[in-house]
Formats: C-alpha cells, structure tokens, sequence
C-alpha cells in the first residue's frame, strides 16, 4: 500500500471545525472536541494535521497526573525543557506555545476528562495561550465534559467523525493501492467494513495480496466473489449473542 495521506469527507469535517475556532469571538472560545466511534480515522487525521500544524501532541494514558501530561507535552519537542518541578515544566510548555503560536492536540483525551485536576490544568494552560487546543476522544466525551461548565463552555464546536462513505473508500483505494481495483469491488469493500476506515485499510491490504499471489495487475469482484475483505471481531462476536 502506498504511504499517502487521503483527504476523506472527516478532513473535510475536521478542518472545518478548525475554522470555527479561528473565526471564533471569545479568545477563550479556543478548544476543539472531536469525538465518534472507533476505528473511522480520528487519530490518523489528526496526526496529520498536527504534523502540518507543528502542534504539541500528546495521546492521554490512563491515570495521568497533571504532572505527567506536562512533562509529554514537554517530551513531544525538542525545544520544550522538562523540568524537576511541575511548574517549571508547565511553564516551558506555555512558554513554548505562545512564542511560536502552535497548537495542542490531546488523543485519547477520554482519560484526561475523567481527572478534574488534568482537564482543569490544560483549561489553564488554554486560557494563558488562547491558541488552539484540540481533545479528541469517544462518543461520549462530550457528555463527560458536561460536568466541567468552565471547561465546556470554551469549545468553540464539536466535530463527530462519521462512517466513510463509499466515496471516501473509492478515493483511498485509487490513491493507496498497489493494484487498480475495480468500483463493485470498492461498493463491496465499504459495504463489508460498515464505514470504518481501519477496516477499509486492511481491506485494501487483502486485496493486494490477493493479487499479488494470482499475477493481478488490477482486480474485479468477480475475481474476488465470496471473499471477506474485512474482518471486524467485534462485530462477528455481537452477532454470536
């Protein structure tokens, strides 16, 4: 599969909600959520965009301190010292923020939600920078967030990454692929992978070596009739209860 980057209709959804924030009124307004299920590109959209953007990127661990998530922003840059004290260290990362005007990105922000102290501590670091703060977690971070009314109300908007549309699949399989493969082959690929762009990846990957093993320079779902191209266990095991 080829290493590019496919600009699906949840790029388009992200950037868009990064245009809210820049356009937004309130200089406070500067926080981003971006939530939806797993498996529809969130991280890898993300990652690219923070790459772009040279932004701060962190993914969140369970039972994080504030101290700990200082320090991997910290680590995320080589200009960013990490000191002994938590206050120094969170100094260098405001420090660092606000010379360059980059922004920060928290994957698996879920985790960061679930300890007042965290979220409360990157709502400071948000106001001092006023740059924007990108979380991005499960569907339900949104309700989580509810509880920390100071918190909620300076996001800006809320993106939801939605299944791929057959579209999406048809541009990352013509973009991606080693093989050319045929369109009742991509309508049968989005089909079985429910929208989940993981899924449509290793959908591909099946398909080229399908073709690699029979001498295909492209492939058809004639050729292909009957296979499963996707795999989803979490699927196969609810359709077992």
């Amino acid at each position: 599969m080829k290493a590019v980057f496919v600009k699906t209709s949840n790029w388009e959804r992200f950037t868009d909600g990064i245009q809210a924030v820049d356009n937004r009124g309130a200089a406070e307004a500067c926080m981003l959520l971006v939530n939806g299920e797993p498996g529809l590109g969130k991280t890898s959209i993300i990652t690219r965009w923070a790459l772009e953007n040279n932004a701060i990127f962190v993914t969140a661990q369970s039972g994080w301190t504030v101290s700990e998530m200082l320090r991997a922003m910290a680590n995320s840059k080589p200009g960013i010292p990490a000191h002994h004290t938590l206050r120094d260290t969170r100094a260098s990362v405001i420090g660092h923020v606000m010379r360059n005007q980059v922004p920060i990105v928290v994957d698996e922000a879920d985790h960061v939600v679930a300890c007042s102290a965290t979220i409360e501590a990157l709502r400071g670091i948000s106001d001092m920078c006023q740059t924007p703060v990108v979380m991005v977690g499960m569907e339900r971070i949104q309700q989580k967030l509810a509880r920390y009314p100071q918190v909620a109300s300076r996001i800006a908007t809320v993106v939801k990454f939605e299944p791929v549309t057959e579209t999406d699949v048809m541009l990352t399989c013509r973009d991606m692929a080693e093989v050319e493969i045929g369109r009742c082959l991509v309508s049968e690929l989005h089909r079985q992978c429910a929208g989940r762009m993981r899924l449509v990846l290793n959908g591909i990957a099946r398909i080229e070596q399908f073709a690699k093993v029979n001498g295909l320079k492209s492939i058809s779902l004639q050729d292909m009739r009957g296979a499963e191209l996707a795999h989803d266990w979490q699927s196969a095991r609810r359709g077992a209860k």
